[in-house]
């Protein structure tokens, strides 16, 4: 076990990815609302990028070695952050206090889905491509994302009738609509 020297925002939560050289990143929003990170066991940074008070960012590992992690900037918009340094501001509306989910497949590529502006889940490829689909979320909620072994992802998301909803992400998507009332304003 160990402590970093780092404060951490209160009511937000870190994400942590492990890498293939066996350790781990984890990505938190510091109590200066920037993105920070750390190398469990090893050492930490805060950057200078800045984010919405009080979302939490997610974090993925890549396979050939390294990270990148998407958060909600101060401006409310998608932003990216990786392991090389790489800066990308996507330019795309998120719902304000809400947070993205990101996955990695094994080639490489990567998602990121988030609650835009127009509270629907919307997404970004690491192509540079970003998509929006028609599935209306609470708002104020935030999605959770998985890579599948065959390069789609399975997303939940609270729908804006509070019930969870799943979504099968390929060349398109599939919505599947459940009944499962959910607690107001949390997330899957």
């Amino acid at each position: 076990s160990f402590t970093t020297t780092l404060g951490m925002m209160a009511g937000t939560s870190p994400s942590v990815a492990l890498l293939t050289d066996g350790t781990d990143e984890a990505a938190f929003e510091a109590n200066t609302d920037h993105l920070a990170l750390s190398h469990l066991g090893g050492g930490t940074a805060v950057t200078t990028l800045g984010m919405d008070p009080g979302t939490s960012p997610a974090i993925a590992a890549l396979p050939g070695g390294g990270w990148v992690a998407a958060f909600q900037d101060n401006a409310s918009k998608l932003y990216l952050y990786d392991s090389k340094g790489d800066k990308i501001n996507t330019d795309l509306g998120m719902d304000p206090g809400t947070s993205p989910a990101i996955a990695a497949q094994p080639d490489g590529s990567f998602r990121v889905v988030f609650q835009d502006n127009d509270h629907v889940l919307a997404g970004y490829n690491s192509s540079g491509s970003s998509f929006t689909t028609s599935v209306g979320m609470r708002a104020g909620t935030s999605p959770s994302m998985a890579a599948k072994s065959d390069g789609t992802y399975e997303i939940a998301v609270q729908a804006n009738t509070t019930d969870l909803a799943t979504v099968h992400l390929g060349q398109g998507y599939t919505v599947n609509a459940t009944t499962l009332g959910m607690d107001p304003a949390t997330s899957p």
